[in-house]
C-alpha cells in the first residue's frame, strides 16, 4: 500500500510520456496516512464485562486414600524333626483298670516336620509312671512328612488305687527326644485303678505226692501245700474240703498288703482209687477252688 501511494505521488510517466512535475511529500506525510487508513479497515472491538462477582468452582471430591500395605508373613521354616496329635485309637484318658490289668495303649500321631521317621526312630518313656512298658522301642515304620503312624506299647497298670499317667516322646537316630508341637509336649496313657474288693484271687493246692502205692491198711498219707493268694489288705478264713466228705477246722490268714500265703496239712487214706483235696474260701469269697487229685493203689 505504502509502495502504491508513492508511486501515485510521483506521476512517474508511463511508456515515455511527458514528465509531471514532481510534487514533494514526506515521509511523515505518508506515513500518517497509512496509520489512518488502516484504523478505518480494522474494527474497534468492545472490551469484555467482566461480573462483579466470581462464582468460585465447585469444591472437588476427597481423594479416597489407598489402604495401608501389609506385607505377607515371612515364611517358617519346618523343622525336620516335629509331631502332631492325632487321636487316642485305644483307652481314652481315664480309663478305669483293675489294679495290675495289662492293656495296650495305641496313640495316632502325624509327622509335621521335613524328616522321615524311619525305624532308627524310637518311642520313648520319659516320665510318670512307666507301667511295665518297654522303652524305648523302634517306630513300627517309617513315616513320610505329611503321613501318620499308629504308636502301641504293652502296659500294665498299678497294683495300688489311683490315677496314673505315663508320658512318651519320639527318639531320632541321634537320641533326641521330641514331643507334640511347639511345646514338646509328650503323648500320654492315663488310666484310673479302682480300689479293688477285698478277695482271694487264687488257692491252689499241691501235693507232695499225688501217686503212691502201699499196704492197705494202712494205706497212705499224702502231704498237702496250698498257696493263697489274696488282692490286697484284709483277713481270710478257711477250711480244707475232702472227698470222703471230711473237712478241717476253720482258720484264719491276716494280710497286710496284696500277695501269697502258704498254709499245709496231711490227708491219710486206706481205699484204693483217685481221692481229691480242696481249699474252701469261707470269707471274703465264700468260694471253693480247684481240686487236686490224689490216686492211691493199694497192694494185696
Amino acid at each position: 500500500m505504502l509502495l502504491g501511494l508513492m508511486l501515485a505521488s510521483c506521476n512517474f510517466p508511463l511508456f515515455g510520456g511527458p514528465q509531471a512535475t514532481p510534487t514533494i511529500v514526506t515521509i511523515e506525510t505518508v506515513v500518517a496516512q497509512t496509520v489512518a487508513a488502516s484504523n478505518t479497515l480494522v474494527p474497534t472491538l468492545p472490551m469484555p464485562t467482566v461480573p462483579s462477582t466470581i462464582t468460585p468452582p465447585p469444591p472437588q471430591p476427597s481423594l479416597t486414600p489407598y489402604p495401608t500395605y501389609t506385607p505377607y508373613p515371612t515364611a517358617t521354616a519346618i523343622p525336620c524333626d516335629a509331631a502332631t496329635w492325632g487321636s487316642d485309637v485305644t483307652i481314652p484318658d481315664g480309663t478305669k483298670m483293675s489294679p495290675g490289668q495289662e492293656f495296650i495303649k495305641t496313640w495316632r500321631i502325624f509327622n509335621s516336620g521335613s524328616c522321615t521317621w524311619s525305624t532308627a526312630y524310637k518311642v520313648a518313656f520319659v516320665s510318670g509312671d512307666q507301667m511295665s512298658g518297654t522303652s524305648p522301642f523302634a517306630m513300627p515304620k517309617n513315616v513320610s512328612p505329611g503321613q501318620s503312624v499308629d504308636i502301641s506299647v504293652k502296659l500294665k497298670a498299678p497294683n495300688t488305687a489311683g490315677t496314673f499317667v505315663s508320658n512318651w516322646k519320639i527318639q531320632n537316630p541321634s537320641g533326641v527326644k521330641f514331643g507334640l508341637g511347639a511345646s514338646n509336649a509328650p503323648f500320654y496313657a492315663k488310666i484310673v485303678v479302682d480300689a479293688p474288693l477285698f478277695a482271694v484271687t487264687s488257692a491252689n493246692v499241691e501235693a507232695e505226692h499225688t501217686n503212691v502205692e502201699g499196704s492197705c491198711p494202712p494205706g497212705a498219707t499224702f502231704n498237702l501245700l496250698a498257696k493263697i493268694v489274696a488282692n490286697g489288705a484284709g483277713t481270710v478264713t478257711y477250711y480244707w474240703m475232702f472227698d470222703d466228705g471230711t473237712k478241717s477246722a476253720t482258720s484264719t490268714l491276716n494280710y497286710s498288703a496284696a500277695g501269697t500265703k502258704e498254709v499245709t496239712t496231711t490227708y491219710s487214706t486206706n481205699v484204693d482209687g483217685d481221692h481229691w483235696a480242696a481249699i474252701y474260701i469261707d470269707k471274703p469269697n465264700h468260694q471253693q477252688f480247684s481240686k487236686t487229685t490224689l490216686t492211691l493203689h493199694c497192694i494185696p
